[in-house]
Formats: C-alpha cells, sequence, structure tokens
C-alpha cells in the first residue's frame, strides 16, 4: 500500500495492488468481479464510520498501462462514499478506483479521500491524480 497526502488540502491518497482470491467466487470474469469487490469495498467503508453513504451507482474510468498518459488503458470501476469525519465532524469524500483479475487473484485499487467541500466546489481531485498513475504488469 502507498499514500501520500496533502495536510494543507486534507487530501490522502491512497494506492494498493494485492494478491486477493475473487469475493465472487463464481466470478468468470474481470467485470463480475471487480463490480463484486468494490461493492464489498465501499461497504467496509460506510460500516466504519458513524455517518457513511454509496453515492450514486458504479461508474467506470481508464487508467494508463505502462506510463501515466499511455494510449493503453485498463478499465478500473469507480464509486463514491461520502461520509462525516469522526476526528472532526466535516463531510469527506473517498473517490476510489478498482479492478479486480479473480484468474491471476490480482486486486488494484485507489482512494482519493479529500473534503467534501473540495468536491462540492468542483475541484476534486480525482481525475487529475488518476492521470498521473499508471498499471504496471511485470
Amino acid at each position: 500500500m502507498n499514500q501520500a497526502t496533502n495536510a494543507d488540502l486534507g487530501y490522502l491518497f491512497t494506492t494498493s495492488q494485492n494478491r486477493q482470491p475473487p469475493v465472487d467466487a463464481a466470478a468468470t470474469d474481470d467485470r463480475t468481479d471487480t463490480e463484486a469487490t468494490l461493492e464489498f469495498l465501499t461497504q467496509q467503508m460506510v460500516d466504519s464510520v458513524d455517518t457513511a453513504e454509496v453515492v450514486g451507482g458504479f461508474g467506470s474510468t481508464e487508467v494508463a498501462v505502462g506510463l501515466p498518459g499511455s494510449t493503453d488503458t485498463l478499465q478500473f470501476a469507480t464509486s463514491r462514499v461520502e461520509y462525516i469525519n469522526p476526528n472532526d465532524g466535516s463531510p469527506y469524500v473517498n473517490d476510489v478506483a478498482m479492478r479486480a483479475m479473480p484468474l491471476s487473484e490480482a486486486y488494484l485499487y485507489l482512494v482519493v479521500s479529500c473534503p467534501g467541500t473540495v468536491v462540492d466546489a468542483g475541484d476534486s481531485p480525482f481525475e487529475g491524480m488518476l492521470d498521473e498513475v499508471a498499471v504496471i504488469f511485470e
């Protein structure tokens, strides 16, 4: 797991790549297990605080493969969790992108956490940070 913070703006950027068996044991493709895993991950976020909800349905985004900005991409599922930060009572947003690959037992995700006021103002760093990451296969 890798994390970077911007304390002045209240951002936390987390990326992780794990080895994980499928969440959907019947999954025969990446999409069905990605959706099941994203539902599980966002539910864990909701359950971890007193006031939280998943906002909207699942979406998708493309993440570069090899180098940031590459035209070769891998599709990730996306979701948003809005919650009240238990430490200071302020609204926060977790924007999540993840991809499960059950046949290779791989699980990749990234989360951008930032104050809800930033998102409400239209300044969410999520898409900008996605432009700066890449999936690397070895």
